[in-house]
C-alpha cells in the first residue's frame, strides 16, 4: 500500500534536512564534535574536551540508518572504525555523556545492523571509563581522563549527580548481555544497591551523593535537571528486562509516590 502523499512529502522534507545538515558537517567540520553553522567551523571545546571524537557522527548514525542514507552511513562507519579512539584521550570527558551518546549510540547501531564493529567499539569505550568507578561505593566520578584513568567529580558539584550515575543501567546491561562481560552489569547493579539503601528524606532521592560514604550530599530533589533521567532509567530498566526487574519497578513506584 502506497503511503499517504502528504505524509511522504513530510518524510522527504525531513530527510532532505538531514542530508543538508550532514553535507555541511562533512564539508566544514568532519571529525569534530560539532559544527558551528554561522562561522562554518568545527567545535571541540565541549563536554568531550578539545579532542576530535566525532560526536556528531556517532549521534547521527542511527538516523542515517533509519533514513536509508546508505552512503552517509558507511562514511560514518568507516570513521568510527578507523578514527574513534577514546582510550588515548588525554583530556577530561563526561562519563555520563560518553555512556549515553557513544556507548549507547554504538550499541544502537549494533542492534540495528548486527555489525560487530559497533559492539567492539562500544565495549572499548566503556572499558576506558571503568577507572571512574574505583570509589569506595562504586558510584563513579563524573569526569575522567581516559589516557591516565584519573577521575573526579565536577568542580561545581559536592558529589556525584543522580541523573548521571543513575543513567548507565540500560547501556551497561545490554553491553554485558551482548559481550558476556559482566563487569558492566556489575557496576550498575552496585550503583543500584547503594542508591536503594541510601537513607531518604520523605522517600525522595536527592540530587547528589558522596561517592565515598554513600550518603546524600545535597538536600534537594528534582524531576528536572540533575535528577530527570534517573527516573526514566528505572522504568525503562523494568521494560528492558522483559518485566522481570521488579526492583527497578518498585523503586520507580516508591519514588513517584513520594513525589506525589
Amino acid at each position: 500500500m502506497d503511503p499517504d502523499p502528504e505524509i511522504e512529502h513530510h518524510r522527504q522534507f525531513v530527510k532532505n534536512m538531514m542530508k543538508d545538515a550532514w553535507k555541511n558537517y562533512v564539508l566544514y567540520a568532519w571529525g569534530y564534535n560539532e559544527l558551528q553553522p554561522q562561522t562554518r567551523n568545527g567545535k571541540l571545546d565541549s563536554i568531550f574536551g578539545p579532542t576530535k571524537l566525532g560526536a556528531t557522527i556517532v549521534d547521527s548514525m542511527d538516523t542515517l540508518f533509519l533514513m536509508d542514507m546508505k552512503q552517509e552511513f558507511e562514511m560514518g562507519r568507516k570513521w568510527i572504525a578507523q578514527e574513534l579512539d577514546f582510550k588515548s584521550t588525554q583530556t577530561e570527558i563526561s562519563v555520563f555523556e560518553t555512556i549515553i551518546r557513544y556507548v549507547g549510540g554504538l550499541l544502537t547501531c549494533f542492534a540495528l545492523t548486527g555489525d560487530p564493529m559497533f559492539l567492539y567499539k562500544s565495549r572499548e569505550i566503556a572499558q576506558a571509563l571503568l577507572p571512574a568507578y574505583n570509589t569506595a561505593t562504586g558510584i563513579p566520578n563524573g569526569l575522567i581522563i581516559p589516557k591516565t584513568g584519573k577521575s573526579y567529580h565536577h568542580k561545581w558539584a559536592n558529589g556525584a549527580i543522580l541523573s548521571e550515575f543513575g543513567s548507565h543501567h540500560l547501556e551497561y546491561t545490554y553491553l554485558s548481555d551482548m559481550t558476556g562481560d559482566r563487569r558492566f552489569r556489575d557496576r550498575v547493579q552496585r550503583i543500584r544497591a547503594v542508591v536503594k539503601n541510601a537513607e531518604k528524606q520523605n522517600g525522595l532521592y536527592l540530587l547528589m551523593l558522596d561517592e565515598e560514604t554513600g550518603r546524600w550530599s545535597d538536600n534537594k530533589a528534582s524531576l528536572g535537571a540533575l535528577g530527570d533521567s534517573f527516573y526514566e532509567y528505572l522504568i525503562k530498566s523494568y521494560v528492558q528486562s522483559g518485566h522481570r526487574d521488579r526492583q527497578s519497578l518498585q523503586m520507580y513506584i516508591d519514588a513517584m509516590d513520594a513525589i506525589d
